[in-house]
């Protein structure tokens, strides 16, 4: 008899959501679901989010300027959010560059993307007990 996969239901979940929501696909959900696996059941979304927060997950980092660059024209080219989100983070401006300003651009889309996917999971997909009872049922059935 097979043991009990943890978060098995919420993991699927998170990426049904994500399947479905091409908006979220600069999330890196492989590692969110790799972080999921290293924990016990969790049994809610204030768990889940303190898991996800405590790690380094959704952060971003430009190497390469032109990279970041690129990055800044498409999603920020008067470069006003950035500097708002550096100043949250009381950066001094002239230790500013390109790669920081997209960085931190880049992270905080992340994490409003995980924001928002979290939002869309319900109570059910954090029952362990319910989950238990589908994976017996399908030991059962196999």
């Amino acid at each position: 008899m097979n043991d009990f996969e943890p978060n098995r239901r919420l993991k699927k979940r998170i990426r049904e959501i994500y399947d479905e929501n091409p908006k979220y696909h600069d999330i890196d959900i492989d590692k969110i679901i790799e972080e999921i696996d290293r924990h016990d059941s969790i049994y809610e979304l204030d768990d889940l989010n303190e898991i996800i927060w405590d790690t380094t997950i959704l952060q971003e980092e430009f190497i390469y300027h032109y990279d970041a660059m690129k990055y800044l024209t498409n999603n920020d080219p008067s470069l006003t959010e950035s500097f708002e989100i550096a100043s949250e983070y009381s950066f001094d401006p002239k230790n500013l560059n390109s790669c920081i300003l997209a960085g931190l651009l880049a992270s905080r889309q992340n994490e409003e993307d995980w924001h928002n996917l979290a939002r869309e999971l319900d109570e059910e997909d954090f029952d362990d007990e319910g989950e238990r009872r589908e994976q017996i049922l399908d030991q059962i059935l196999d």
